[in-house]
């Protein structure tokens, strides 16, 4: 199958599992995506008659120093994505999310960087996101993952239960930020589903 048809076909599923916050928050960062990927955006949309538009091109960007959007983080839903112990983890983190155009707030106080923030890092602090950034913020931290955790994972591989075959799409968290988190997984061979520790099987 031709690769660019496969492609839009996977991305044309993965846009029709999510719920419509969740589309409005990615099309509201849509100058990031491929044109492939803004094609499947904008035709979910349309197939389901909503009336959400596009972002093509960034926000004005702000001077540093000043915070992300210069908005109250109050006025958002927001929810934990994850759980930082240090402030080495919550820099890298937060470093993925802002990268990926992700805003992001750290601790009970919502500072949006590192180093606004004063409390202790002793219990955990919970790093949050908007609840409409929820699903593309854990979709973006575990496709970092593997990059981070590959020489650890030297001959591990992630395969379906169902039919072992590689060829898996990662779907969504259940509890972001919870020990008792699992990872949804769909495979693309057999269309099974399910859920587990994100956690390799030998090949």
């Amino acid at each position: 199958m031709d690769n660019s048809i496969e492609q839009s076909r996977r991305l044309q599923e993965h846009y029709e599992s999510l719920g419509d916050e969740a589309l409005q928050g990615i099309a509201g960062d849509a100058y990031e995506l491929t044109d492939a990927a803004r094609d499947a955006l904008d035709s979910e949309i349309l197939r389901r008659g909503l009336d959400i538009k596009l972002a093509l091109a960034p926000p004005l960007a702000v001077e540093s120093g000043e915070t992300h959007g210069e908005v109250d983080p109050a006025e958002f839903d927001l929810t934990a994505v994850a759980r930082v112990t240090d402030d080495d983890e919550a820099r890298r983190i937060m470093g993925i999310l802002y990268g990926a155009g992700i805003p992001c707030y750290l601790g009970a106080e919502d500072v949006e960087s590192v180093d606004m923030f004063h409390a202790s890092f002793e219990d955990g602090v919970d790093l949050k996101v908007r609840e409409v950034d929820l699903q593309r913020a854990q979709r973006t931290l575990f496709l970092a993952r593997p990059q981070e955790v590959e020489a650890e994972a030297d001959g591990l591989i992630a395969r379906c239960p169902n039919c072992n075959s590689p060829d898996i799409i990662f779907l969504d968290l259940d509890e972001p930020g919870s020990a008792a988190s699992k990872f949804n997984w769909s495979c693309d061979a057999c269309g099974h589903r399910w859920k587990d520790d994100g956690i390799e099987k030998e090949a």
